[in-house]
């Protein structure tokens, strides 16, 4: 989505006008969250902070995980952006962004919603701290996350 948002398509796809429409909308729409280098930190008219990471939904899992100190526990993690604590400014996001990748600390692990235990294989045989840990553990993208923080951010 971010590339297309930056005007990139998918190789040997054909648009139809609607599509063509629809995609200059988006473009027009997203442009300025979207940055090939840069995550972009963007404040909502509420007055939200909105982390633009583009990164996917398992990334962003792994983000509010690691970062309970900037990231919004309650909402819905999607896959474009995260809304950040809006008691925050973009100083102190930016140094807590740089302290997280510098640092050495055990990364917790994404929470996982009771519900979701009980869809697992197995989930009667399993001790619940175990299901739970497996569960988290599909959930987290440590590798794509650590590229997100390495990224500089941008108002």
């Amino acid at each position: 989505m971010r590339l297309v948002a930056l005007g990139e398509l998918p190789l040997g796809v054909t648009l139809s006008r609607r599509a063509t429409d629809a995609v200059a909308d988006i473009r027009s729409d997203l442009a300025a969250v979207a940055d090939h280098e840069r995550s972009v930190l963007d404040r909502t008219p509420r007055g939200d902070w909105r982390w633009w990471t583009w990164a996917g939904t398992r990334v962003n899992r792994t983000l509010t995980a690691w970062l309970p100190d900037l990231v919004d526990p309650t909402q819905r993690v999607g896959d474009l952006w995260l809304r950040l604590h809006p008691d925050l400014t973009a100083r102190v996001i930016r140094d807590r962004l740089a302290a997280a990748w510098d640092s050495d600390e055990p990364r917790p692990l994404p929470a996982v919603d009771p519900d979701a235990l009980r869809g697992l294989k197995f989930s009667e045989a399993l001790p619940a701290d175990l299901a739970a840990d497996s569960a988290a553990r599909r959930l987290v993208d440590a590798e794509h996350a650590t590229d997100v923080l390495r990224r500089p951010t941008r108002e």
